[in-house]
């Protein structure tokens, strides 16, 4: 007998669902609504901000609840409610920026409805990600010291990948589980409220909607993924992804311009119907 459809379905937008240019593609846009029409609850699952996610979701036609800012906030992005936000104690946003002058790292204080930098150097600035969708909405500052202030949702430390590494160790030293770590790439690193992490948020959403683990489906490509994967029943990660998240994953699935999340939900949901043969994947 094969397994049960998943009846709640959370996908990750950048390498997962939109192709390298940040675009949906248009039979992956139709799987998805084919889905949500069928009753499945569709959940995106990101690290953007709820003004870059909001077109999207309005694309696939999605009202939410959704899982933002790498599951620091939970909000219906076209309803405007918002769910549940993990919100930094302003001691502890004092130290993530400590941290930061310490290292010599440019530091972004992240709220529910916008960002605040004391600057944007050029080389950050030069950045695809997060700052093509995320730019709009920051607030260039004196001192972040003193606007932080209360409803921080996350520290964004930028890093080149040469040091990335070598920063995160050390800000796991630094918070430990006083912090949750986490990263898209070798670009950044970010700070949130303990235990929040996409799988997190997950969990909490799932039993919101009465839905077991076992009947949650994921997708995704990055570290930042990963407690999402290893929580869901049934899990896809893209052929691009690190090796430690594709380990966790039980299908791994093509990485090509976005269509990767198309060959996951063919996978689980056989009668979705395609022009096209569906890319070949391999069960991990």
């Amino acid at each position: 007998m094969s397994a049960p459809e998943p009846r709640l379905l959370a996908v990750d937008l950048d390498g997962t669902l939109l192709d390298p240019a940040g675009t949906l593609p248009e039979r992956t846009r139709h799987a998805i609504r084919a889905v949500r029409d069928a009753g499945v609850t569709v959940v995106l699952a990101t690290g953007r901000s709820p003004w870059s996610t909001a077109p999207i979701a309005a694309q696939l036609g999605l009202p939410g609840p959704h899982i933002l800012m790498q599951g620091g906030l939970i909000a219906s992005l076209l309803g405007g409610q918002t769910v549940w936000a993990a919100t930094l104690d302003p001691a502890l946003v004092e130290e993530h920026l400590a941290f930061a002058r310490t290292w010599q790292l440019q530091p972004i204080l992240g709220y529910e409805h916008g960002y605040r930098a004391e600057r944007l150097e050029p080389a950050v600035a030069d950045l695809p990600w997060p700052l093509y969708a995320e730019g709009s909405r920051l607030k260039i500052v004196p001192s972040l010291e003193a606007a932080a202030g209360t409803g921080v949702i996350r520290t964004f430390l930028f890093t080149s990948p040469a040091r990335h590494a070598e920063i995160r160790q050390a800000a796991a030293a630094r918070f430990g589980d006083r912090s949750s770590l986490t990263w898209g790439d070798e670009h950044g690193v970010e700070l949130l409220a303990p235990g929040v992490t996409k799988g997190a948020a997950l969990r909490r959403l799932a039993e919101r909607e009465g839905v077991s683990m076992a009947d949650v489906g994921a997708i995704g490509d990055g570290r930042n993924d990963l407690e999402m994967l290893a929580a869901a029943g049934r899990s896809a990660a893209v052929a691009s992804a690190p090796l430690e998240v594709r380990a966790v994953a039980q299908l791994v699935v093509p990485s090509n311009g976005g269509e990767g999340a198309l060959a996951a939900l063919r996978t689980w949901f056989p009668w979705l119907t395609e022009a096209v043969a569906p890319p070949q994947l391999s069960i991990a």
